[in-house]
């Protein structure tokens, strides 16, 4: 699977933080991670800049 685009991630996030508990964003990334069921490659692609992986700069906005 695909990793979503930033706006697609906005339901999921508000589910996962809807105890509202304080997580770190690692826990939070390893949760959508899981819940996406994005493979390891998937976790570690990284920007076209391969400056950072995208699931991390997509958490970063949110």
């Amino acid at each position: 699977m695909p990793i979503p685009k930033f706006d697609e991630l906005f339901n999921d996030v508000l589910e996962f933080l809807s105890d509202r508990k304080e997580y770190k964003t690692r826990n939070l990334k390893e949760e959508l991670s899981k819940k996406l069921d994005l493979t390891d490659e998937e976790r570690h692609e990284l920007l076209p800049s391969g400056s950072e992986p995208i699931i991390n700069n997509l958490l970063v906005g949110l």
